[in-house]
């Protein structure tokens, strides 16, 4: 069974309409027929509140409907622990990239230590990323799955 590591960025596309929202929605449905698991480090469970809570407090969405899309994005995922050593890779990785902050990073250190593909619609991330890191991939990029 093939895995892909999905960051939130991506994954909130698949109950929220955003740009790229089609696109990850095709790489989902792609994935679950193929029977990809998609993992996700733990921090994940938190950063794909933020936007739901953001459309919440614009009046976009209703209490209930939030907590929906919630379920469903945590249920199409596998929520992985975030121990030292994926936390020092992910310190490692944010330190070559020259990022101030390392929470993006989780998700390259678990796709590494995976050895499979991490995707994002984080067009910042690729970039700074895809050119050391051939496995980070970008939901705006033509189609090629795992």
């Amino acid at each position: 069974m093939t895995a892909v590591v999905v960051d939130a960025s991506l994954a909130i596309k698949w109950v929220l309409a955003e740009p790229y929202t089609s696109q990850a929605r095709a790489l989902l449905l792609d994935w679950e027929t193929r029977n990809v698991r998609r993992l996700v480090p733990a921090l994940f469970a938190s950063e794909i509140c933020a936007p739901l809570l953001k459309r919440r407090r614009q009046g976009v969405l209703s209490a209930s409907l939030a907590l929906q899309a919630l379920q469903v994005v945590l249920t199409a995922v596998e929520i992985r622990p975030v121990d030292g050593r994926l936390a020092a890779r992910a310190y490692a990785l944010a330190d070559q990239l020259g990022f101030w902050k390392a929470y993006d990073c989780l998700y390259l250190a678990l796709a590494e230590d995976e050895g499979c593909e991490v995707w994002t619609s984080d067009e910042r991330l690729w970039k700074a990323a895809h050119g050391l890191f051939p496995w980070v991939r970008w939901v705006g990029e033509p189609a090629q799955s795992p």
